[in-house]
């Protein structure tokens, strides 16, 4: 053979050997990115059903964030009611205060009295236990004059005249 063909034909190896290198390089590189691709593949869906719960936990909290909001609302509600029921206890306490003192002043008044009571019911019963006697001094006086007027009127009646 000749040389021309001869280095032709080497040259056409080596041709095919690199044109073999690159379809094994290539052939390589197909399954590396199939390979990668699969990885990119299971990562992006995982990454869509994370994103679902993540969508699922966002609808969650927005439900939750509404009850809590609705909540705010109602407690807010409650709060004026605890402040209006804290200033009527205030008024209340302050009342309760002022009544007290007046039962005190009105218990030393009545015991006071009932002192003074106590004073003058031992002094009528004295007057009465003094009276007792005069009464009866005065009912035997009535009496005794009553008697004497009917003395006098029987006197008069038989001619004795006025006595």
């Amino acid at each position: 053979m000749s040389v021309i063909f001869t280095e032709e034909v080497d040259r056409l190896r080596i041709d095919l050997n690199t044109a073999e290198r690159g379809q094994a390089k290539a052939e390589y590189d197909k399954k590396q990115l199939e390979k990668r691709f699969r990885v990119e593949q299971d990562r992006a869906e995982r990454a869509e059903k994370q994103l679902g719960e993540f969508q699922h936990d966002l609808a969650a909290y927005r439900r939750r964030l509404t009850e809590l909001q609705n909540d705010v609302t109602r407690l807010s509600h409650l709060e004026n009611q605890i402040s209006e029921s804290r200033s009527k206890l205030k008024d209340t306490r302050t009342e309760l205060e002022r009544l007290q003192t007046e039962h005190e002043r009105v218990s030393v008044d009545l015991d006071a009295t009932r002192n003074e009571l106590s004073e003058r019911t031992a002094e009528r019963d004295m007057l009465k236990a003094e009276v007792g006697p005069t009464r009866s001094l005065l009912q035997a006086l009535k009496l005794s004059l009553e008697a004497e007027g009917r003395v006098r009127d029987e006197l008069v009646n038989y001619g004795w005249g006025e006595v």
